[in-house]
């Protein structure tokens, strides 16, 4: 955290060893917060709301040297910032603090990149591909995940 310049990375790595462990960690991820008391709501409803069981579904298939991924978001997914328990004021400290911040979804693979079909936006360096949406711009339209990471990746092993 770099407080006199207003800047902190939170930074998650998940090496996987095969595309399977992906769903299960996706599911414990999404049991790990809910909340205990569905009425009481609170942060673990809003975590859940864009990173559990209630944003994305989707699949991966490898097959050989191409992976193809395809996500979908579920019909149920609401802006968390729209909450009617956050209040205007709420709101706009949540949007305030959200302003700046992106999700940065790195895909790497066993060897160089070499096609990419899809992902709009995405970068590739050597072996990953790196692709930046805006936290906001996901908050206010959960639908722009279904294209950011649907796609085919080729690479060389």
């Amino acid at each position: 955290m770099d407080v006199p310049a207003a800047e902190s990375l939170i930074e998650v790595n998940f090496p996987f060893s095969n595309i399977s462990e992906i769903e299960e960690l996706r599911n414990l991820l999404a049991a790990s917060i809910q909340p205990e008391d569905k009425e009481g709501g609170g942060p673990g409803e809003m975590i859940s709301g864009m990173t559990g069981k209630n944003f994305a579904a989707g699949s991966m298939m490898l097959r050989g040297k191409k992976l193809v991924r395809t996500t979908t978001v579920s019909e149920s997914m609401e802006n968390p910032l729209a909450d009617e328990s956050l209040g205007e004021e709420g709101e706009e400290m949540m949007r305030e603090m959200f302003a700046d911040a992106a999700i940065i979804y790195i895909m790497e693979f066993p060897g160089k990149v070499k096609k990419v079909k899809g992902f709009p936006g995405h970068e590739v360096q050597n072996n990953l591909v790196i692709q930046t949406l805006g936290m906001m711009e996901l908050f206010d339209d959960p639908g722009v995940i279904t294209g950011a990471l649907s796609g085919e990746v080729k690479f060389k092993r």
